[in-house]
């Protein structure tokens, strides 16, 4: 219900909050993200994507994004690794059309960087609710989450 929220009303509550104006569509999403975001986390219900975005922190040329950008991008990861890639490709396109970063190159985070790659598992290891998704997680490749892409979701790049 939240994701169809978003989608369907997220650029239009962009594009009020640009004019700092209140609408209906502005209303919606901040009750999604609202509602969201306390089920999610006093449920216990935060996962791979959340620990990437507290990885994401880590790295100092990622520190200019909001926390909702490295969700997002943790997002995509997360559905890749889980190889849902039809809500992967979806939330990616949904991503770039407001604006938001959709692969790691419109991040702008350099996979070569051994150092920030090393930060990135080192933290998503640490988070507690990494493990609270359906497989373990441990130190994955660059190559195997790019095994997980189609022309149609390309989140690595």
């Amino acid at each position: 219900l939240c994701m169809e929220t978003l989608f369907r009303s997220g650029k239009a509550a962009i594009e009020s909050a640009a004019k700092d104006e209140v609408s209906p569509a502005l209303e919606e999403v901040v009750e999604a993200n609202t509602l969201l975001s306390g089920v999610g986390y006093e449920s216990g219900g935060l996962a791979l994507a959340h620990a990437l975005a507290q990885a994401f922190t880590a790295v100092p040329s990622l520190e200019q994004y909001l926390h909702g950008e490295h969700v997002m991008m943790g997002l995509l990861v997360q559905l890749t690794a889980e190889a849902k890639n039809d809500e992967a490709a979806e939330a990616a396109r949904w991503a770039k059309d407001v604006g938001l970063p959709y692969n790691f190159d419109a991040m702008k985070l350099n996979l070569e960087d051994e150092q920030a790659m090393a930060t990135i598992v080192a933290v998503v290891l640490a988070m507690p609710f990494t493990a609270n998704m359906p497989f373990i997680v441990d130190p994955v490749s660059y190559t195997h989450l790019r095994a997980h892409e189609t022309p149609e979701h390309l989140v690595c790049r």
